[in-house]
């Protein structure tokens, strides 16, 4: 989605939370087709994001990333 978070910049953010704090939940309102919440999801952090769009909801729900090669897969 060309007005979401890039890949590189969701994977840095939520291994900055991970490594740098206590946080293990992420909340993201206004989450979109939940880049940031697969991101989260792939290094361990649990997510939950609200989004009001149903389309951009249903996508976000699907969403997951491979960290072995760095690609989102719906």
């Amino acid at each position: 989605w060309e007005r979401g978070m890039g890949m590189e910049a969701c994977l840095m953010a939520s291994r900055f939370i991970l490594y740098q704090t206590s946080t293990r939940t992420i909340v993201h309102p206004f989450c979109g087709e939940g880049s940031m919440l697969s991101a989260a999801n792939a290094v361990g952090l649990n997510a939950i994001g609200i989004e009001r769009s149903p389309k951009r909801a249903e996508k976000a729900r699907s969403l997951k990333l491979n960290l072995d090669t760095k690609k989102w897969e719906p």
